[in-house]
C-alpha cells in the first residue's frame, strides 16, 4: 500500500510540473522542451543532473534549463542526441551572467557555492545592493533569456580595499527534488 501512494504521489508531482511548466511558457513567450530528470551525479562534489532530452530535440549547449516555476537550474553542459548533461548553479564549475533587480541593475557573476548555495561576485562597489533583492538572468550571454529567475539575495559583503561587492544568494528553485525540468530555446 505505501509503495502504491509513494509512486502515486510521484505520478502526481510531475504532472503538476508539467502544468506549471505550460503555464510558465504560455507566460514568458519563449520556447521550452519540457525533460525528465532521468538521473543526478553520485559524486557529491558535481551538482548535475541528465535529462532525457538532447540534440534530436533542437537542445545546444550552453541552453539554460528552468524548474516548472520557470525558476533557473543551471546549463546544458554536454549533449547527446537523446539525453543531456545539466550542470546544476550550485556547482563550483556553473557560472550565470546576472544582474540585481534594483535601481541600477547592477551587473555580476552568479557562480555555485559547496553545492548548497550561490556567490554573486563582481558586483560594483557603489551600487545599492541590499538583502531580500531577486536576481535575475542578465541576457547577455548568447543562449540565456533574461529575466529569468536564480535567487535572492541573503547577505551582502564588502571590504575596503575591494572594488566589488559580493553577495550570497539562495536559489529559487528546489535543486534536490528536481523531476521535470525544461530546456529554454
Amino acid at each position: 500500500m505505501t509503495v502504491q501512494l509513494f509512486a502515486a504521489n510521484q505520478q502526481l508531482e510531475t504532472v503538476q510540473a508539467i502544468t506549471a511548466l505550460d503555464r510558465f511558457q504560455a507566460a514568458a513567450k519563449r520556447r521550452l522542451v519540457q525533460a525528465n530528470v532521468i538521473a543526478a551525479s553520485p559524486d557529491p562534489g558535481i551538482q548535475s543532473i541528465v535529462i532525457d532530452r538532447g540534440s534530436n530535440d533542437g537542445l545546444r549547449v550552453g541552453q539554460l534549463v528552468v524548474t516548472d516555476n520557470g525558476y533557473a537550474v543551471g546549463k546544458i553542459i554536454s549533449l547527446h542526441q537523446v539525453t543531456s548533461t545539466v550542470l546544476l548553479l550550485t556547482d563550483r564549475q556553473a557560472k550565470l551572467l546576472a544582474r540585481v533587480q534594483n535601481k541600477t541593475q547592477s551587473a555580476g557573476i552568479v557562480r555555485g557555492e559547496r553545492g548548497l548555495t550561490l556567490l554573486m561576485d563582481f558586483i560594483p562597489k557603489n551600487d545599492p545592493v541590499a538583502n531580500a533583492q531577486t536576481i535575475v538572468t542578465s541576457g547577455s550571454e548568447s543562449e540565456i533569456p533574461p529575466d529569468i529567475l536564480i535567487g535572492t539575495i541573503l547577505s551582502v559583503s564588502t571590504k575596503a580595499s575591494e572594488l566589488f561587492q559580493q553577495a550570497i544568494i539562495v536559489p529559487t528553485a528546489p535543486l534536490q527534488r528536481l523531476r521535470v525540468v525544461a530546456a529554454v530555446i
